[in-house]
């Protein structure tokens, strides 16, 4: 049988409040270096699962 799928949490207060700032933040260049980089490798490694 299936198991039960949790509530997903839902965030309230000062949490909330937090994740919305960091939303609000433009990402940097190093982190921007980061993600292509990333992006990269996932591609490399996902074509070569593929064959």
């Amino acid at each position: 049988m299936a198991k039960a799928i949790a509530a997903t949490p839902t965030l309230t207060g000062k949490d909330a409040d937090r994740f919305v700032q960091k939303l609000d933040k433009p990402a940097t260049s190093e982190k921007k270096k980061f993600l292509k980089e990333s992006l990269k490798v996932y591609r490399t490694i996902k074509a070569n699962s593929e064959r």
